[in-house]
């Protein structure tokens, strides 16, 4: 970027007015310049206005300097301004070259230098267009009928009752937020082409809504057809022509569009609500997520140049608050930098609450951009992880950043033209600023890392040691000393076997009290065999009696009972009745256990455990003994404070069924997940009462990690994304 050198004012101005440009006045203080090629209008001020219809090819500088500050009553404009005036007519297209033999590119009026050019075209490179019909037809037969008092009537009633939907939607977006997928289900391979039918279907009817309400105003569309946004077909519709209606009625057609996604919203929340499971069903939360998620973060958004930022430009009547938002940043760098304070005509005819907005705008819209980009860099790599494809996910994450990012990096282009510029830059004051930003870049910033967890108690174990029948036992929540029955089984088999070892035992003490009163020799030889024969049914009676008495289960220490993790055992038809949920209960009496099977653990410490699944890319950052807080997923019950207490440095086999239940980790695919994960143990913190409200509650745990400067972490997400 070439920085402009002051023009003598005696020079001519080497542009005029293009001869088929259309000037149309708004109001009084607003024009629109028409421009028939390109089917577009542009928004002029007055004095923009003006000092367009003034070129000729025979002005000079001076002269048109004169004659705008004549006509503005402004003698603070200078010859800066004229230059920025000329560049600005010159990328609007409203000017051509003055004189024979001079092309566009001969006059280095444009400011844009190659890093600029290159940026401009990669955004171009993903958005293109392919008209395919003229709608005025059909609009204009219809546009009639649009001014009948019952669709008026209609339109209203619609937007109201939408309105009474979208607060029930609010009311009840707990349960429909529970209900959706995860967002690995909802952006996975099962449900994409739901997601793109209702994504193409929504979009068809946005710009419906923006044709209706143009031709509502008498204001023609002569074409419609397909914009490929990121590859993705979006129908567009070019009511340019709307720049000759008053700023309210042009908001109102920008608005349109919006107002037409939240009445689908509401309708399809409608149908979700009574439909049963089913395609359907899933249909209709695809498009209540895109027309709400996406009115709020992207469409409706007025940081992102789509309809929300035209509906507040014409609100606050802005024309081209973009590009003036740009330049006051670029403006109030520059006097970070060179101590100099320059405004251009455009700002300077703005009100006080019309720059504050301005200024307000403009930094909100770069930082929203900022935090967006950084947010697809790192959740579009780790979605497409779980799938085993990061590498497409940092494609799809960088083909998004790039045209969200290009007025950013435009703006900090033309931040760094300025900073090279120094026409009255202070080496000190460039110095200082940049000291400024350098220590605001690597200043160490509290960080973190979010990992999902499972809450489980800290205690002693309760294990049944053999297999059996329950019969009894002692409800979840009692509170026992040591040595307390807390459940009872029986078995069958055992008791039989007691039975014939009783038997066994009593008929050889039989034998043997008769062969003791014989004193015949061959008798007494057998006695020692007979004696050793009912020791050993006696020790076998005896060992079968210790292991009956292992079928009753009893503590080892004072505690409160708690129940192991939930599960379902199926049985077979030819085994006796399985166990379902927890094992003590009254409606598991009589089913069999096996041998090994986890009855509860007995806790009477104020702390619990917490079983972590930390991601591979994650683990680089935890440290044994770092603090964390626990958020039980779905409760407003305070975070749990803890520390680490082991990280294990083998990825972990377990599975995480209360995680993947909750979804915050993806669903197995044959026995594997996609992701490593590697298990870590907490210990937590209960609360003053020393209750909850459930242990195996899944959450996500924050945990403390040492302090980190922006600069680090936007380098570590770089790595991270496309390294």
């Amino acid at each position: 970027m070439e920085p402009m050198t002051a023009r003598p004012q005696n020079m001519l101005i080497p542009w005029k007015v293009r001869a088929d440009i259309e000037l149309i006045q708004r109001d009084v203080h607003e024009w629109v310049a028409r421009d028939p090629v390109a089917l577009s209008g542009t928004l002029l001020s007055s004095i923009e206005h003006f000092a367009l219809s003034q070129l000729n090819g025979r002005l000079t500088y001076g002269e048109l300097l004169h004659r705008v500050r004549q006509e503005s009553g402004d003698a603070s404009i200078t010859e800066q301004d004229i230059d920025d005036l000329m560049i600005q007519f010159r990328q609007q297209q409203l000017v051509k070259p003055a004189f024979a033999g001079m092309t566009h590119g001969s006059v280095a009026m444009v400011r844009q230098g190659p890093l600029r050019q290159i940026f401009r075209a990669a955004a171009r490179c993903f958005r293109f267009q392919l008209p395919l019909l003229d709608p005025s037809p059909w609009l204009n037969r219809i546009a009639p009928k649009l001014q009948h008092p019952a669709i008026r009537f209609a339109a209203v009633t619609g937007m109201m009752v939408s309105a009474g939907v979208l607060l029930l939607l609010l009311s009840r977006l707990g349960s429909f937020v529970e209900s959706l997928p995860s967002a690995t289900d909802f952006f996975g391979p099962s449900n994409a082409m739901l997601l793109l039918a209702a994504f193409v279907s929504v979009k068809l009817l946005h710009e419906a809504g923006h044709m209706l309400m143009a031709s509502y105003y008498r204001v023609e569309c002569h074409e419609a057809g397909f914009m490929f946004l990121l590859f993705t077909p979006v129908m567009y519709t070019d009511v340019s022509d709307t720049s000759k209606l008053p700023s309210r009625q042009r908001a109102a057609v920008a608005a349109a569009g919006i107002v037409v996604e939240l009445m689908i919203a509401s309708l399809a929340f409608v149908i979700w609500m009574f439909a049963a499971p089913g395609i359907i069903r899933s249909l209709m939360a695809n498009v209540v997520c895109i027309c709400t998620i996406g009115t709020v973060f992207f469409n409706g958004n007025p940081l992102l140049r789509y309809d929300g930022y035209f509906v507040l430009s014409d609100l606050i009547r802005i024309s081209n608050l973009g590009e003036i938002a740009g330049t006051r940043i670029r403006q109030i760098v520059e006097w970070c930098f060179t101590g100099v304070a320059s405004t251009e005509p455009r700002f300077r005819r703005l009100s006080p609450l019309q720059k504050g907005l301005v200024t307000v705008w403009g930094f909100s819209s770069i930082l929203w951009r900022i935090l967006m980009a950084m947010a697809l860099l790192r959740w579009l790599p780790t979605l497409f992880e779980t799938w085993g494809f990061r590498s497409a996910g940092s494609i799809l994450a960088l083909m998004l950043v790039v045209p969200i990012s290009v007025p950013v990096i435009n703006t900090a282009l033309g931040i760094v033209a300025i900073t090279l510029r120094g026409r009255h830059s202070s080496g000190i004051r460039v110095l200082t600023v940049t000291a400024v930003l350098l220590i605001a870049l690597c200043l160490p910033l509290p960080s973190s890392v979010v990992v999902p967890a499972t809450l489980e108690p800290d205690g002693t174990p309760l294990y049944l040691t053999v297999a059996g029948q329950f019969k009894s036992g002692l409800p979840y929540g009692s509170r026992v000393p040591p040595n307390t029955s807390v459940a009872s089984f029986s078995s069958p088999e055992m008791l039989r076997q007691r039975i014939r070892l009783e038997g066994e035992a009593e008929e050889l003490t039989a034998i043997l009290r008769a062969m003791e009163i014989q004193s015949d020799e061959r008798t007494l030889l057998a006695l020692p065999a007979t004696r050793e024969s009912l020791q050993n049914s006696q020790a076998r009676l005896y060992d079968l009696e210790s292991e009956l008495g292992r079928l009753r289960v009893t503590t080892t220490s004072t505690g409160t009972v708690i129940p192991p993790r939930p599960k379902v055992v199926n049985s077979d038809e030819e085994s006796l009745p399985g166990w379902s949920r927890v094992p003590i209960s009254h409606t598991n009496t009589g089913a069999m256990m096996e041998e090994g099977t986890a009855l509860g653990i007995v806790a009477d410490r104020p702390t619990a455990r917490l079983r972590l699944a930390i991601a591979e890319r994650q683990l680089q950052d935890l440290k044994e003994g770092e603090t964390l807080e626990f958020w039980p997923y779905g409760s407003e019950e305070s975070p749990l404070p803890g520390k680490i207490l082991h990280l294990s440095a083998m990825p972990s086999r377990e599975p995480h069924a209360e995680l993947i239940a909750e979804g915050l980790i993806p669903p197995y695919e044959n026995g594997t997940e996609a992701v490593s994960r590697y298990q870590g143990i907490a210990e937590v913190k209960l609360p003053a009462e020393g209750r909850i409200r459930g242990y195996y509650h899944a959450g996500l745990v924050r945990i403390r990690t040492p302090s980190s400067s922006l600069l680090a972490r936007g380098l570590r997400l770089l790595r991270e994304t496309f390294l």
